[in-house]
């Protein structure tokens, strides 16, 4: 299979906000943290973003909390959607019925 995916820790973000703070690159916070560069530059651009109540900047608390409430709210879309009201082994048709491939 692939490689095992983790979540980053309230550890580790406190650690990217330090570094980050003290000017370090995305690919040396990364090195520290055995994380791809990839994470570090994600993570801060999705959790930096100003809004109407936030004026902007990485801060590691707030960046938990909105990964929480992201991993919260996509776990609840999923179980409200009527496709899986029956479970993950309802199959839909792929073609309408009566169609054959081979039927011209």
């Amino acid at each position: 299979m692939g490689k095992q995916y983790a979540q980053l820790t309230v550890e580790e973000r406190v650690e990217i906000y330090r570094l980050h703070a003290d000017g370090k690159s995305r690919r040396v916070i990364a090195a520290g943290l055995g994380r791809s560069p990839a994470t570090i530059s994600r993570e801060l651009r999705r959790n930096s973003l100003a809004t109407k109540v936030w004026e902007g900047g990485y801060f590691p608390l707030r960046a938990q909390a909105l990964t929480d409430r992201r991993r919260q709210r996509g776990a609840l879309c999923v179980r409200s959607h009527p496709a899986f009201a029956h479970g993950f082994e309802l199959r839909w048709p792929i073609h309408p019925p009566g169609w054959h491939p081979f039927a011209f």
